[in-house]
């Protein structure tokens, strides 16, 4: 019909929301920042559903996060229980992500509760369990790159700079050898990792003075 917009053109440009929602993720990290980087994924496998197969809902990346997502739309007190901080902030922890986003157990539980049967599964296969926390910034990370292929794959390529440094960081992986998709396993050095991430996620939020 006349007039109605390409859709590759509202694919772009949810894409290019969904890159910038990711750097500001990792810039700000904040419960404020871990929605809307949700959302804009949502958004996307949307829009890019509409696109035909394959599209997001073969991630099992996808699925866990927007299961997660569709608990906060509707629980959106249970946001303030998480926890994004820097890995570097932790030093007994050694891991292949900058970030660590902790969502307690219990919500995740609910999620799953919320999810298909047949989808239970692979929820979590693709979040990282440790006691009552759970750790889905591998998910996160893993996600981008799932829906940065799939943007490939139908020769989508936003005029974004947020999508052109995650693009010009998966051609350098690609160049040397590099894996794309992260494992997300945590070492520690000292201590009991679930202990540590269990303080960690029951620890107040720290606010600017």
């Amino acid at each position: 019909m006349a007039g109605e917009p390409d859709p590759k053109s509202v694919v772009a440009a949810a894409a290019a929301r969904f890159f910038r929602s990711y750097e500001s993720h990792c810039e700000n990290r904040g419960e404020d920042g871990l929605f809307a980087l949700l959302n804009a994924m949502h958004s996307l496998a949307d829009k890019l559903s509409r696109l035909g197969r394959p599209n997001l809902n073969a991630s099992q990346n996808y699925l866990a996060l927007r299961a997660l997502r569709n608990l906060f739309h509707h629980e959106s007190e249970l946001l303030h229980d998480t926890r994004s901080l820097a890995a570097g902030d932790v030093p007994q922890i050694h891991t292949d992500l900058a970030i660590l986003c902790l969502v307690p157990k219990a919500s995740v539980d609910r999620a799953l509760q919320r999810a298909r049967d047949d989808e239970r599964s692979a929820i979590g296969s693709a979040l990282h369990w440790y006691g009552l926390a759970v750790n889905i910034e591998p998910a996160i990370f893993n996600v981008m790159v799932d829906a940065y292929e799939l943007l490939q794959d139908k020769g989508i390529e936003p005029d974004d700079g947020s999508f052109a440094r995650f693009d010009s960081q998966y051609h350098w992986e690609t160049a040397h050898g590099q894996a794309h998709r992260v494992t997300g396993a945590l070492l520690i050095h000292v201590g009991d990792i679930d202990t540590v991430l269990q303080s960690l996620l029951a620890a107040p939020i720290r606010t600017e003075s």
